[in-house]
């Protein structure tokens, strides 16, 4: 057993473990964003294609295609959450009122440089 085998036995493991846990997440709707970029890493950085070529120890034996396996279903079950929350756009009480913090400070600082107005521009008729 070398020190190589042991370095991809871990990095196999702990792939799979933060594949699954972020499937979890997806799975309950939470961490989408995370979970995609993840999985996207996976793929594009070269990690799934190390532990699929590599050669592994009897000793510590993992699977790449398993993995591999996993992060496609994890990428899946994002795009299905997306597809599924796209439809319910929903804002925090927080983040509203943030939104309209800002949107008063905004006001503040237009009231400054405009001038007042006592009547409208354009009356439309009732």
């Amino acid at each position: 057993m070398t020190t190589d085998n042991v370095s991809m036995y871990r990095l196999a493991r702990e792939t799979l473990a933060r594949v699954e846990i972020l499937t979890t997440r997806a799975r309950e709707g939470k961490d989408l964003m995370p979970a995609k970029e993840f999985a996207s890493y996976l793929e594009w950085s070269g990690v799934l294609r190390m532990l699929l070529d590599s050669e592994q120890s009897p000793d510590l034996p993992f699977d790449g295609r398993m993995i591999k396996k996993r992060n496609d279903q994890l990428l899946e079950i994002v795009h299905d959450q997306f597809k599924l929350n796209s439809k319910e756009v929903s804002l925090s009480l927080s983040q509203a009122e943030m939104i309209n913090h800002r949107l008063d400070l905004i006001a503040g600082q237009l009231s400054k440089v405009l001038p007042a107005q006592s009547e409208p521009r354009f009356a439309v008729a009732i």
